[in-house]
């Protein structure tokens, strides 16, 4: 139940950012479209450290953690 509730409460921060950095810091000067969006830099930031984060386990797995032997 509290994982939920801080899901939640980190997703709406995160939104309020969002718009907090619409509102107040607009991008200087858009070269591409996807500039105009608000938001836009947070979602790229907090995609990319999921996926930093997932691709470390996945690696870690795969190439450093040995199956269990029991020594006899």
């Amino acid at each position: 139940m509290m994982r939920g509730r801080l899901t939640w409460g980190l997703v709406v921060v995160l939104i309020l950012l969002a718009v907090a950095e619409a509102m107040l810091a607009p991008h200087p000067s858009p070269r591409f479209p996807w500039h105009d969006v608000p938001g836009y830099a947070a979602l790229i930031g907090v995609g990319s450290c999921i996926g930093v984060v997932l691709l470390s386990k996945a690696l870690g797995r795969w190439f450093l953690q040995r199956p269990e032997r029991h020594d006899e």
